[in-house]
């Protein structure tokens, strides 16, 4: 297939590749990770699931916690639980996951 037919191919089926006016088959692809998933990923990262894990440090009643409350939490975290700086996106997904994986 001809470079020209590729492109056709992408403009017709990728919405993103599209160009403005293009043919499109639907609206664009929304991101299938929820914000839970990222939180996963930067619980994971940033090691917390070294004392965090089913037998160690429990993690229980995520849900009863405001973002305030478990922002605290972060900013003067327990003995022994080391200082973890986080964006606010990363805190807010860190966050979501709590919540669903420790409610």
């Amino acid at each position: 297939m001809s470079r020209l037919g590729i492109l056709g191919v992408l403009a017709f089926c990728c919405p993103a590749c599209a160009p403005t006016g293009g043919t499109r088959l639907g609206p664009p692809i929304a991101s299938v990770e929820t914000s839970a998933q990222r939180g996963a990923a930067v619980f994971a990262s940033n090691g917390c699931g070294a004392c965090h894990r089913p037998n160690g440090i429990k993690l229980t009643g995520m849900n009863r916690h405001t973002d305030d409350d478990l922002a605290a939490i972060f900013e003067t975290p327990p003995t022994g639980m080391p200082v973890v700086e986080l964006s606010i996106d990363n805190r807010s997904a860190l966050f979501a996951y709590l919540r669903t994986a420790f409610p």
